[in-house]
């Protein structure tokens, strides 16, 4: 049943891949030998869209607890792929050998395949840290994909010894950095900030649709913290991220940060049950009744495993050379809504520039009242179009000079991470009020 869900929740991925998989043609007529750490949908879906472009992939190891049974759901489903398809598929994965997921067993797999082209790293979060350090030792593979987040805690980020990854590529899956979009927002704010004046603070929303926060975070596998971390780790890392690279590109360089963290259940409690139910049809209400009985009866969810459906992160940004700037960033699914809500909003001395990411148009309103609108060509979606992109560089294929690269060593990337896993600590620890100081060099 796990295995079915993950496959689902990323269906909307697969039609964007086709446009990047003809990249394996640039390995020649050798198999891409690939590794894959955690075969969930990601990776499922990953594999297939590569496959209709390109037969060659001998995926050659399948590190996963639950490696069989989705190799099982994948033949029992076969009959939705095309014959070819199946064929291809069939052929990827005949001689995959299986590892559990198990500090001996990678180390055992590592060792065995030496020579592999290509090792994704899409399991689970809590997993992150482990298969990242174990691939960096005990492997010589020198190109690396990871999904976001860096790790799922603060001790993680910590601990990570940064110079094992040397000279290798490790790149990072944050979707919305590699859309045309980001591009469009960055090279607009280096140009033409300077006629807005300082930028003072920066806004980033993202208002899950209740479709989507009731089968991802509620009765899907994301709903624990434990193993994901919560929603600004998990959902929207990908703002934060965003937010920080237009606060770069206008030339702001933190040094120090302060953070403030808001968490809480206001939507998916028990005693709201009545409500919710409402917006389901027969046979989901029973699922979702049967599930929120396993709430909290007063709605404390202190030391609870469940993701809070509200989280605002607030972070004040230091810089020796200028005055500070206020960044938030609020992911929210504790009202109902049809629509998902997902901006960033830079606030300036002399106006105001909005990048609506589901209207794929940013607008930038001066202080005399007028605005101008940018297209900034994405396929109107959540992830900006930013997956075709993401898996170019993953399958080395050549992209135009003006998208963004984004490896694990990025500086943004790494404040991201540290800001969304300080303001989780708080949010675990239940101190919305708690305000810390931390110094970041990013190194």
């Amino acid at each position: 049943m796990q295995c079915r869900y993950i496959a689902e929740r990323t269906v909307g991925f697969f039609f964007l891949l086709p446009l990047l998989c003809s990249s394996l043609s640039l390995f020649g007529e050798d198999p891409l030998s690939l590794i894959i750490m955690g075969y969930g949908g990601r990776a499922q879906w990953l594999l297939l869209e590569c496959l209709k472009q390109k037969g060659e992939i001998s995926v050659i190891a399948i590190c996963d607890d639950r490696a069989e049974e989705c190799l099982d759901y994948m033949q029992n489903e076969s009959h939705l792929l095309n014959p070819e398809l199946k064929s291809k598929y069939d052929a990827a994965v005949q001689q995959v050998a299986l590892y559990s997921d198990s500090p001996e067993d990678i180390r055992k797999m590592l060792q065995n395949h030496q020579e592999t082209d290509l090792i994704w790293i899409t399991s689970r979060n809590d997993r992150h840290f482990l298969h990242l350090t174990e691939v960096l030792q005990y492997s010589s593979c020198q190109r690396i994909f990871m999904e976001k987040p860096l790790f799922r805690t603060l001790d993680e980020f910590e601990r990570f010894d940064w110079g094992l990854v040397k000279e290798r590529e490790v790149v990072i899956g944050l979707t919305l950095r590699y859309s045309t979009m980001a591009t469009i927002v960055a090279e607009w704010l280096q140009e033409h900030s300077h006629l807005l004046g300082k930028l003072q603070n920066v806004q980033a929303w993202e208002h899950l649709a209740f479709s989507h926060a009731l089968h991802s975070f509620v009765l899907g596998t994301r709903c624990h913290r434990s193993m994901w971390g919560g929603l600004l780790l998990e959902k929207s890392i990908h703002d934060l991220d965003l937010a920080l690279l237009c606060v770069s590109k206008c030339g702001f360089s933190p040094s120090k940060i302060d953070i403030e963290t808001t968490a809480a259940n206001r939507f998916f409690t028990n005693s709201n049950r009545e409500e919710i139910l409402q917006y389901c049809d027969d046979s989901l209400s029973i699922i979702v009744d049967q599930h929120l009985a396993n709430y909290p009866l007063d709605d404390n969810f202190f030391m609870s495993d469940f993701i809070p459906d509200y989280h605002r992160c607030s972070a004040r940004l230091f810089s020796e050379e200028s005055d500070p700037i206020d960044v938030e960033v609020e992911t929210d699914m504790s009202s109902y809504r049809e629509q998902m809500e997902r901006a960033v909003l830079l606030s300036f001395e002399k106006g105001q520039l909005l990048v609506d990411i589901m209207a794929s148009c940013m607008t930038v309103t001066y202080e005399d009242g007028t605005c101008s609108n940018i297209d900034l060509h994405t396929n109107y979606g959540g992830h900006a179009d930013g997956d075709r992109y993401v898996i170019k560089t993953i399958l080395k294929e050549k992209m135009s000079s003006d998208h963004f690269y984004v490896t694990i060593t990025d500086k943004i990337v790494k404040l991201a991470n540290f800001i969304a896993l300080v303001s989780e600590k708080q949010a675990v620890e239940n101190t919305p009020k708690k305000h810390e100081k931390f110094d970041f060099r990013g190194n």
